[in-house]
């Protein structure tokens, strides 16, 4: 497993797994929840774009809360 976790195709196959988690610890400071990661990461699998998911997470109420 830590093989397959360091290789281009395990980087390749969590990316969008992984991409959605960073976004939220990175801007929430929190997990997203498990229904918004479960979408973001099914958006970026589909081939949309991290930037989108990025703004969202960035219009987002709990995002509001956290820099106001």
């Amino acid at each position: 497993m830590v093989q397959l976790s360091e290789s281009s195709e395990g980087k390749r196959t969590l990316a969008s797994a992984v991409s959605p988690a960073l976004v939220g610890y990175a801007m929430l400071g929190t997990p997203m929840s498990g229904t918004e990661a479960e979408a973001a990461t099914e958006w970026l699998a589909a081939g949309g774009s991290l930037l989108s998911v990025i703004e969202g997470v960035r219009s987002s109420d709990a995002y509001a809360n956290r820099v106001n």
